[in-house]
């Protein structure tokens, strides 16, 4: 416990003044509202009743919405904290010093977990917070709160925010330098995974197995919830989501793999 608690004080000395994280940090904890107001904006000029835009912004649905808002912001905020936190030790060659100073490569790779760890359970309270805070402002009901089994929804957010940190930190050990990592983090998520899926994987072979990519098996986790309620009405020929249980098993097989291959960067690679 001691020496867990030693390296968290060591983490937040290296990152707590760190202004590209501080303001990653406060951008997330502001977009929650910011973006929910700005869709109930949107849901009350609507006229669609099929849509139905404005439950979505009440209990129980605001769960789910909230989850959808946070896996964006937790590929853009919690994969760049990701980069961040190992790309700096490189580029301040922290790393180099820090074990020169006594610290084990096992312990520096601990301290990044425990990071990870901290992090993604305060982006999940952060979620928690607003999710309830405006849910019960904008709902007609609180008891509508438990209508939905909100606990897994609470675990898939924990999880979706640890996965895109070990993303990142992946191509942080990768890399080392923090805008490259950070460039190709973001030219994979947002193009080169869609290009393998639908360009090539779709031609060869059109089926599910199309779905088992690490970013999607992230978005899939917790997809917006109008589009989870469309997900038949397509032309694939199968469902164009993974479901639940599908995408957590997805999330902890590649969150695994990048784990441990950035462990294997972190104890066996020149510093």
């Amino acid at each position: 416990m001691n020496n867990m608690l030693k390296l968290i004080h060591l983490e937040w000395l290296k990152f707590n003044r760190h202004r590209g994280i501080r303001f990653a940090v406060i951008l997330f904890a502001l977009i929650f509202p910011a973006g929910f107001f700005a869709f109930r904006r949107i849901a009350e000029v609507n006229s669609n009743p099929m849509l139905n835009l404005l439950g979505l912004t009440e209990f129980p649905e605001i769960w789910n919405l909230h989850a959808y808002v946070n896996n964006w912001l937790a590929f853009f905020i919690f994969g760049f904290i990701g980069v961040q936190i190992i790309a700096v030790e490189f580029e301040n060659k922290t790393f180099r010093q820090n074990i020169i100073s006594g610290l084990t490569r096992i312990e520096f790779f601990k301290s990044k977990l425990l990071t990870v760890g901290i992090v993604s359970f305060i982006g999940t309270l952060v979620y928690l917070f607003w999710t309830i805070i405006l849910g019960f402002v904008y709902s007609e009901s609180g008891e509508m709160m438990l209508e939905l089994d909100w606990w897994s929804v609470l675990g898939r957010v924990f999880l979706t925010n640890v996965g895109y940190m070990s993303i990142g930190i992946f191509f942080g050990f990768l890399f080392r330098k923090g805008s490259t990592a950070v460039f190709i983090y973001l030219l994979y998520g947002m193009f080169l995974e869609n290009i393998l899926r639908w360009w090539l994987h779709y031609k060869i072979a059109p089926n599910i197995s199309m779905h088992f990519y690490p970013m999607n098996g992230l978005e899939d986790l917790t997809p917006m919830p109008m589009f989870s309620n469309f997900a038949k009405m397509n032309e694939l020929g199968f469902d164009p989501f993974l479901s639940p249980g599908y995408a957590i098993a997805s999330v902890l097989v590649y969150s695994t793999i990048f784990f441990l291959i950035s462990y294997r960067l972190a104890t066996r690679k020149d510093i």
